[in-house]
This record gives C-alpha cells, sequence and structure tokens, in this order.
C-alpha cells in the first residue's frame, strides 16, 4: 500500500474524528449555534462548522430544525471532508406521519412527506417514503425504530384538577375568583366540555 493510500485514511479517519466530536457537541449544547473549531491532533487538524440553513451545494436544508455538522481534515496535503445531517427534534418528529399501530389503512388522503407505521400499511397516497418496522406496504425502516418521547401527564392532571367546577349546573360561563379567563359548560365533559374565554 502506497503512504499516500495510507495519508488518505489518516485524514478520512481524523475527519470523522472531527464529527464525533461535534456530534457530542451537538448533544451537549442542545444547539447547532456553535462557532467553527480547529483542533491539531498528531500531524494533522479538523476543522468542523455547523450550518444551520444550508447544505454543501448551497440548496436550503428540508427543515428548520436540521443543520448539517461539516469536519474538514488536513494532514499535510491531503484534505478530507465530511458531513452528517443532525436534527434536534427525535426521528418520530421528523416524519409527516407517525403510528403505533399495528394496521393503518388511510384512503383518500394524501401524505406529503415521510410516514411511518409499526404495522401494515394499506391504501396510502404519499409524496415520500412510507417505512414499516414489521408490517408489509412500506419500506423497512432502519434500526433503531423511530420513537415518541415518554409523555409525563401529572403536571397537566393537576393542573385539570385545580380547575374550579360550577356547582350550579348551569351552561353559561362562570368566572371565579383567581383565574384570569372565564369557564362556559362547565357541567359537560368530553368534546362538549369546559371551554374557556
Amino acid at each position: 500500500m502506497s503512504s499516500f493510500a495510507l495519508l488518505d485514511i489518516r485524514t478520512r479517519n481524523l475527519s470523522h474524528s472531527g464529527l464525533e466530536h461535534g456530534i457530542q457537541l451537538f448533544k451537549d449544547n442542545g444547539s447547532p449555534y456553535i462557532s467553527p473549531i480547529e483542533k491539531n491532533f498528531n500531524d494533522g487538524s479538523y476543522v468542523i462548522t455547523f450550518e444551520t440553513s444550508s447544505n454543501q451545494d448551497g440548496t436550503n436544508l428540508p427543515y428548520s430544525h436540521f443543520t448539517m455538522l461539516k469536519s474538514v481534515a488536513t494532514i499535510n496535503d491531503v484534505i478530507r471532508n465530511t458531513r452528517v445531517f443532525l436534527s434536534s427534534y427525535q426521528d418520530a418528529f421528523n416524519l409527516a406521519y407517525y403510528s403505533n399501530s399495528a394496521n393503518f389503512t388511510q384512503s383518500g388522503t394524501t401524505f406529503n412527506g415521510d410516514i411511518y407505521s409499526n404495522g401494515n400499511l394499506n391504501n396510502i397516497t404519499i409524496s415520500g417514503i412510507a417505512y414499516t418496522t414489521s408490517g408489509a406496504g412500506g419500506t423497512l425502516h432502519p434500526e433503531p425504530s423511530p420513537e415518541l418521547p415518554s409523555y409525563n401527564s401529572s403536571y397537566f392532571q393537576t393542573i385539570i384538577s385545580e380547575v374550579p367546577i360550577d356547582s350550579s349546573g348551569s351552561e353559561e360561563g362562570e368566572s371565579f375568583d383567581g383565574w384570569p379567563v372565564a369557564f362556559s359548560n362547565c357541567n359537560k365533559t368530553g368534546a362538549d366540555g369546559p371551554s374557556q374565554s
């Protein structure tokens, strides 16, 4: 193997190290608004930059929460560029539609963007990719499967439990001291339930 080929491999590996450094910074900061960083390592150096509006061709990134992390490594006269696209959103939020159900049939609806179903996909119209993990009718989603973040409703349940109840049984609006909004339909639940103004 020639010394230039070895230098090429070392430079590419150094560029990947820059990506790893940038990914860790992105995880730690939770933000892509980080100034370019240059590091020297052995006989080379790398520069990492976060581009929040366009890709390597100058084309706008498809979503406002995307950023392109670019690493440029140099050892002697060899320069290698690597890049990766990052999102501050979890994968499930990068989809036009997310379904965790076993079967998904949605005729008459057009999806603009990628969708995901945990089961079978049937009768869909889509301008994107229909991903599936265990079912049929779509493209197999790579591991790991997208997941929505866990949801703890206790905070919201506490707020709801503190809403005063209309004890009169009437449907007209009622105001309560200390509450900045007026509630109506206080004696109903569900879709017809309390509303605020």
